[in-house]
């Protein structure tokens, strides 16, 4: 996956080699922070408004010539190929998007100011006057969600190349469909721990994840390289007495054993009604698991560093974990 995250206090993330080198010093290079509205970016080009009207671009002449037309960028998305759709204050700008979007643009009277060009065809398109049109093939969850889900939409944008998608809500609830690491990222906020220094919820654990992937094998892949620990769901952890605890176990077994110095965390706050996970933390020393098809014995803890998927982010052992 490749994309840019920018969230709510400015900070900004990004994976994948295909993100503009421009496009990342401009992010991290600002001497005077900029509040960022939007991000869209190819391999080679990229566009980025700023809440204060202002833009930065690395693009050709006709998208540029398009943002010095379009007063203030309301919003921007390249699509496929050489396409792009640019929404502004002045005026509205685009090329080679499908010809159902550009019906329904030339057709409208109502100001266009939110539209996101996607693969396959897909596109979505937001009016002033509150109505919105959408086209193309799309995930059925996101069909769904457009269909059904009455909240109001803030951000929406598209993948140019999968059927990906990410949807902001303007009470600041999201939906989204993206690779591992994207999904890491969203649900982590950013924040990554060192294994070892998590301990076991557990006494024992299985060694086959749900998706039918071994513990084992896990642990290689990370070890060679083959797979990345962010493409792994990350571990939920606890606090509790001042230790951290994990709530899936067999991934921070396979965290630990691959010799992973940092992976993306979901930090879980403990309720009132959670008296089972409390009672089970009160007797597991968290240091030693034993996997239950096998009288190895692993001990995990910030002083043991050990080096020794089809697996589902669902795969907790801890049952008595109220979510």
């Amino acid at each position: 996956g490749c994309y840019v995250v920018v969230d709510n206090a400015g900070d900004n993330y990004w994976c994948g080699d295909q993100v503009p080198k421009e496009l990342r010093k401009l992010l991290t290079g600002r001497e005077q922070r900029r509040d960022v509205s939007t991000v869209a970016f190819t391999k080679n080009d990229f566009v980025v408004s700023f809440v204060d009207g202002g833009w930065e671009s690395q693009a050709d002449e006709e998208v540029t010539e398009s943002l010095h037309k379009a007063g203030k960028v309301l919003s921007f998305s390249f699509g496929p190929g050489d396409s792009y759709v640019l929404a502004g204050t002045k005026g509205v700008y685009w090329r080679s998007i499908p010809r159902k979007a550009e019906r329904v643009i030339e057709s409208r009277s109502s100001p266009l100011v939110h539209a996101a060009l996607g693969a396959r065809g897909a596109f979505y398109l937001e009016f002033k006057d509150g109505n919105s049109f959408w086209g193309g093939e799309m995930a059925k969850d996101l069909e769904h969600l457009l269909g059904h889900d009455k909240r109001t939409i803030s951000k929406f944008s598209l993948s140019a190349t999968e059927k990906h998608f990410f949807v902001l809500f303007s009470d600041q609830s999201y939906a989204w469909s993206a690779t591992q690491d994207f999904c890491n990222l969203i649900d982590s906020n950013g924040m990554t721990m060192d294994p070892q220094d998590v301990l076991f919820s557990t006494d024992t654990i299985g060694s086959m994840f749900k998706g039918g992937r071994s513990i084992y094998e896990t642990a290689e892949a990370l070890k060679s390289g083959s797979l990345n620990a962010f493409d792994v769901p990350a571990i939920r952890v606890v606090q509790y007495r001042k230790a951290i605890y994990t709530l899936d176990n067999r991934r921070l077994w396979a965290f630990s054993h691959a010799g992973v110095s940092a992976i993306p965390v979901i930090v879980y706050e403990m309720k009132k009604k959670d008296t089972r996970l409390r009672k089970a933390l009160q007797r597991v020393n968290g240091l030693e698991v034993r996997i239950r098809d096998s009288n190895e014995v692993d001990y995990v803890s910030s002083s043991d560093s050990q080096d020794s998927g089809g697996f589902s982010s669902s795969d907790s052992e801890d049952s008595f974990i109220s979510v």
